[in-house]
Formats: C-alpha cells, sequence, structure tokens
C-alpha cells in the first residue's frame, strides 16, 4: 500500500516515523546543518512495504530518501567521528583552494 505523510527537517536527518532518513538533495543545500522550525515538513510518500526508502516532493519531484541506520556508538565516538569529517572537509576545501590558486597563477605567467 502507497500512502501520504508528512516527514520534518531536522539537524539530525529527515524525520518520518520516529526514523531519520537523508537524501543527495538535502547532503548538498545543507539541511542538516540549518536551523528549520517545526513547520519545515515535507509531503513524503511512503511505501509500507519497505521502510528504508521513503519518497519525498521537492520543487515537484521524488527523491528517494535513505533510512539512517543507528550503529551502537556512544557520543563520544560519534563527536570524533564528526570532528575527523569535518577535518577531511576542511582540508579538501584548502587543497581546492591551492589548486585553484597554482592554476590562476599559471595562467597569468602563461598566457595563450
Amino acid at each position: 500500500m502507497i500512502t501520504w505523510s508528512k516527514s520534518f527537517i531536522t539537524k539530525e536527518g529527515i524525520l518520518h516515523n520516529d526514523n531519520f532518513y537523508t537524501c543527495s538533495y538535502a547532503i548538498k543545500q545543507r539541511w542538516f546543518e540549518k536551523e528549520f522550525s517545526n513547520e519545515s515538513s515535507l509531503p513524503t510518500l511512503v511505501f509500507e512495504l519497505d521502510a528504508k526508502i521513503i519518497l519525498i516532493l521537492i520543487n515537484g519531484l521524488l527523491v528517494e530518501a535513505y533510512l539512517i541506520e543507528r550503529s551502537d556508538m556512544t557520543e563520544k565516538q560519534l563527536n570524533q567521528y564528526y570532528i575527523k569529517i569535518n577535518r577531511l572537509k576542511n582540508e579538501l576545501k584548502e587543497q581546492k583552494r591551492k589548486n585553484k590558486k597554482f592554476t590562476d597563477n599559471r595562467s597569468k605567467n602563461n598566457p595563450p
């Protein structure tokens, strides 16, 4: 059976029926880094056969959102994980910045 319901955007993920989901659109738009009010809901299409995937309606398109599996990590371990992920993100940004600066300098010194 297929039914429509609502999901809510939170910092932990897209909340639907006491489970959290994520999708590429939410990650790209940095939804989980923003503050949303309780009214920030999304129309959601639910297939009762599979609770691991829901379809959310975003800008007229149905987007697959996937269940976030909870692990047995402690809060301390989870915080350490997020710190490491943020470090990697910052290193990647820094490397991209250096590459851009290097490319810009090369094109200035070697015009076509």
